[in-house]
């Protein structure tokens, strides 16, 4: 996991997914050419009453306070060297 000052790697190059430094990645390859892997970053925290986010499902307000906020990227790849890449980017938020 990336840190909130941490500089993130660049998730477009290649090396970034063969570099087992950069990325956490399965141990199975569930029939993929690679193994799934991903990257987690602390991208910010949301204070106070700005943190008012639904949290949990559809109308289930956890109500105020600071939440962090988190990048995941991930990687996933067909079943052969030639097939599709997918990267995919999506966010998490959490009140600690």
């Amino acid at each position: 996991m990336y840190g909130l000052g941490d500089p993130e790697p660049d998730y477009s190059l290649v090396t970034t997914w063969n570099d087992p430094t950069t990325h956490v990645a399965s141990t199975s390859n569930y029939g993929a050419y690679q193994p799934p892997a991903f990257i987690v970053k602390r991208f910010t925290t949301v204070t106070g009453a700005e943190g008012a986010l639904n949290m949990s499902g559809y109308g289930d307000n956890r109500g105020t306070g600071d939440v962090t906020i988190f990048r995941i990227t991930a990687r996933g790849t067909g079943g052969s060297a030639d097939s599709a890449e997918v990267i995919l980017r999506s966010h998490y938020g959490r009140k600690f």
